[in-house]
């Protein structure tokens, strides 16, 4: 991130003459924050229930993968018929698409003075 110039030095160079400086967040929407009952926050948002429904959904997932033990699978292909394979495909494709995003944003991304410079 580029460096801000100090306001004091801004004031006496005529360049700058009749601009007010810029105070980040000035004039961006604030969000409510809902009221504390008891002095704990919403239960959505406490550490222990999220670490709960990672347990919760990892184990969710996890029976999903064993259940393919006790179900037959009529596979079309060879390889869908493989134990996990649509667990495995899944979490590749997902991989495949964040690499892909981040490699695309090396070629998009602007600088952060680009609408500045404009």
């Amino acid at each position: 991130m580029s460096e801000q110039p100090d306001d004091t030095k801004l004031a006496d160079d005529p360049l700058y003459a009749g601009l007010k400086p810029v105070i980040y967040g000035e004039n961006c929407p604030r969000v409510e924050v809902p009221d504390l009952k008891d002095g704990q926050p919403h239960w959505l948002v406490r550490a222990k229930t999220i670490r709960l429904l990672w347990w919760l959904f990892s184990g969710i997932l996890a029976l999903t993968v064993l259940a393919q033990l006790f179900i037959d699978v009529h596979d079309y292909f060879t390889v869908d018929g493989w134990f996990a394979f649509y667990a495995i495909f899944g979490f590749v494709s997902c991989l495949g698409m964040v690499i892909f995003a981040k490699v695309l944003g090396l070629f998009l991304k602007r600088p952060d003075t680009y609408y500045d410079d404009l």
